[in-house]
Order: structure tokens, then C-alpha cells, then sequence
């Protein structure tokens, strides 16, 4: 690890929120405005998790005015998968957009103490909204990165990053107004197949 310090310092210091934050709201203002009635969602994985996460926060800067003054969010929903630099409980506290996470059941990043705050966080959201606004979808023994960067010669990492790719799809497509089916033609379970949906 000691050798991979100043690389990942680096990438820290040029990736940090305050630089790159307001690059992709930016970009997503300039998207929404480009196709104001077209759903946009944001989907993130580890370092990009916190960026969804902020994302489906109700902020100024998470909203552009449109020419004729309508003001539109910058996303309507976002995914996120094995999130990390999270800062629990304040930046999922200020969650108001749909959100579905996936995560192992202890991921180096985000462990199962957090992950039991952030779902407690986003159960209370969900009875206060009246609706299936938000989503977390636990993955016994699944390892961080497993949704985008997953060992495919472990059965049970390429399970479960083909299981958290699946629920990623489903909630976009619930979201768009899409008809829900599962990936590569299988039936997915309510729980997103293979997680514990809490």
C-alpha cells in the first residue's frame, strides 16, 4: 500500500468534491436544459457513490432554471453502488430524490454499523414520503468495488455484481417509466436477487 500513497494522493487531491462536484452539475445543468422532459438519473460507484448521493439532495445547485422559468431538478433519481468518502449520517440525511444503494454486508468503506444507520436514514424517509423512494439492497459477502470491478473468477462476486447491475437497471427503468424486466432475460427477485433488501 505504502508504494500506492503518492498515486492516491494525487488522485484525492484532483478528485476532491470541491473541484469535481460542480463540474458535474454543470454538465447535468447543461443536459436537463438541452431535454428538460427527459428523465436523468446519475448512477456512481465508490468515489462517484457520494456524488449520486449529493445529488438527490434539494439544493440550488442542484437545479437549473429552465428558459421558460421552470425550475427541474438536475436528476430525477440515482444509483448507487459500494459508495465510499460518505459522511453518515449528514449527506444521506439530506437525501430527498430517489435513491437506490447497494452494498456488501461489511465493505471496507461503507461498514455494516454505517450501512445500518444509512438504512435506518432512508427507511424513515421512505414512511414519511408514503412510497418506494428509496432502495438499499445489502450483498452478503460481496467486496467493495464487486458491482463494476468485481473478481468475475469468484461465482460469488460475479453473482452479486450481476445482481446489483440488475437492481441499478430496474430503478432507472422504474423511474423512466419503463417496464421492469430483468437483465439477460431473468426474473429478478423482489429483493434484487441474491441481496437482502433492508
Amino acid at each position: 500500500m505504502l508504494p500506492l500513497a503518492p498515486a492516491l494522493l494525487t488522485f484525492l487531491y484532483h478528485t476532491r468534491q470541491a473541484v469535481t462536484h460542480p463540474r458535474m452539475q454543470a454538465f447535468l445543468a447543461a443536459e436537463r436544459a438541452a431535454a428538460p422532459v427527459v428523465p436523468l438519473g446519475v448512477a456512481g460507484f465508490c468515489w462517484g457513490g457520494l456524488h449520486a448521493i449529493l445529488l438527490t439532495h434539494d439544493v440550488p445547485q442542484n437545479s437549473v432554471t429552465l428558459g421558460d422559468g421552470t425550475i427541474r431538478p438536475l436528476v430525477d433519481c440515482a444509483f448507487t453502488a459500494h459508495p465510499s468518502l460518505v459522511s453518515v449520517p449528514g449527506d444521506v440525511k439530506g437525501v430527498v430524490r430517489p435513491l437506490s444503494l447497494a452494498n456488501g454486508d461489511d465493505d471496507q468503506y461503507m461498514a455494516s454499523d454505517k450501512m445500518q444507520v444509512v438504512t435506518g436514514i432512508l427507511e424513515g424517509k421512505e414512511k414519511e414520503a408514503g412510497g418506494a423512494r428509496y432502495e438499499v439492497v445489502v450483498y452478503p459477502g460481496a467486496k467493495h468495488g464487486f458491482a463494476v470491478r468485481g473478481d468475475r473468477a469468484d461465482p460469488l462476486q460475479r453473482e452479486r455484481g450481476d445482481k446489483s447491475e440488475e437492481q441499478a437497471v430496474s430503478w432507472f427503468r422504474r423511474w423512466f417509466g419503463e417496464p421492469v424486466r430483468a437483465v439477460g432475460g431473468d426474473a429478478a427477485a423482489a429483493d434484487g436477487g441474491g441481496g437482502e433488501a433492508a
